[in-house]
């Protein structure tokens, strides 16, 4: 049985992110706003709209604020591309893998 070198072993410990999370967000971001462009469909009435949209900004800012926290506590940092030598399986963690990413 042989033992990886420390530079192989670090060189497979890379997150294989595909593109930044925040691209992808944007990304579907413009596509909302091209096909509203298109196609433009009301499923909720105007004010009801900016309603339910505060409530979902306010839900991901109360699963982020946490996130991060936990990071901090454990010496992670939240970027996606970066190599980790831990996971945080507490707080929001406990429900799903990344839920910056909700």
């Amino acid at each position: 049985m042989t033992q990886a070198t420390g530079s192989s072993a670090s060189a497979k410990n890379i997150p294989g992110v595909i593109a930044p999370p925040p691209l992808i967000f944007f990304a579907a971001v413009i596509l909302g706003v091209v096909l509203d462009l298109i196609w433009p469909v009301a499923f909720l009435p105007a004010t009801a709209q900016y309603w339910v949209g505060g409530v979902v900004i306010g839900a991901g800012f109360a699963l982020v604020i946490p996130a991060f926290r936990n990071f901090r506590a454990v010496g992670e940092h939240p970027d996606p591309s970066r190599p980790t030598g831990s996971l945080v399986l507490t707080g929001p963690y406990r429900y799903t893998h990344n839920p910056m990413y909700l």
